[in-house]
């Protein structure tokens, strides 16, 4: 049975009827390259391999699961650009305002993520590059 999309009340796409280990997974997507960024900086580009590796796990079993794979994918390749970005700038000191103001978007960010795939919602990360289609 193909999963029927309907827009959420907050204007959103949504899939009401997608089994919940799909949303448990689509949470888990976004979740745990946020938990691999809050741990340090050194690991910041893991979090695009966990994030690639997750969504090729479960990508073909769903559209859901599809688009939020891609979209952490492409959430962690922005950040790890603006991590590096920040880092060179700390060397004319701007970068030292720039971290915080990075690390908050991941966090932030990854929690409204996190929230939406466990109500089964479409979700679009703000500043992000769209590299994976």
């Amino acid at each position: 049975m193909a999963q029927q999309y309907t827009v959420h009340p907050s204007g959103r796409l949504a899939c009401p009827d997608c089994p919940s280990d799909q949303r448990t997974f689509a949470t888990i997507l976004h979740l745990a390259p946020m938990v691999i960024a809050l741990l340090g900086a050194g690991f910041i580009g893991l979090t695009a391999i966990v994030s690639l590796v997750l969504w090729k796990v479960r990508n073909n079993d769903s559209a859901f699961l599809d688009d939020h794979g891609k979209e952490t994918l492409n959430f962690q390749i922005s950040m790890l650009i603006y991590w590096l970005v920040a880092w060179v700038l700390c060397t004319v000191l701007i970068g030292l305002a720039l971290l915080p103001v990075v690390w908050l978007l991941q966090l932030i960010g990854g929690i409204m993520a996190c929230a939406a795939a466990s109500r089964g919602e479409f979700f679009r990360y703000p500043m992000t590059l769209r590299v994976i289609a």
